[in-house]
């Protein structure tokens, strides 16, 4: 991702929904414009990576939980972790750059390469992921 501001709330991926139970999303919070995880509804549900995303600069990003402990990861090095359990939420409505049923939350800036996987991909991939990562699409 490159955003282009972070001074509001912005979704980058994922399911959330304000009905039912959330499901899983990473965004830029618009607390602290930290990046974060979300993992159902509620604060407590929720994983601050406690860093500010660089603006105009392209940061590889990822989120994995394993059913145990969630973790978010900015260019390949693990930098918050929390355990969790529960569910995860319900949602199909995926969504990147925007979240919820009706659309909201909108990411100002540049998302390419998403990936989703249906397992926790393990650190080591995840850092091999960031040094082969393009540093964008050009223009």
């Amino acid at each position: 991702m490159k955003p282009a501001q972070t001074n509001s709330e912005a979704a980058i991926v994922g399911t959330w929904t304000s009905d039912g139970d959330g499901g899983p999303m990473l965004w830029i919070d618009h607390l602290d414009h930290h990046h974060r995880l979300t993992l159902n509804r509620g604060l407590d549900n929720y994983l601050d990576a406690g860093r500010t995303p660089a603006v105009n600069v392209w940061q590889l990003i990822a989120a994995t939980y394993d059913g145990t402990t969630a973790r978010y990861y900015i260019n390949g090095i693990e930098v918050a972790s929390k355990p969790f359990s529960g569910n995860v939420g319900d949602s199909d409505s995926w969504r990147i750059g925007a979240y919820g049923t009706t659309p909201g939350g909108f990411f100002h800036g540049l998302i390419d390469d998403v990936r989703i996987y249906d397992d926790a991909l393990p650190s080591v991939q995840l850092a091999t992921q960031a040094v082969a990562a393009p540093t964008g699409p050009t223009t």
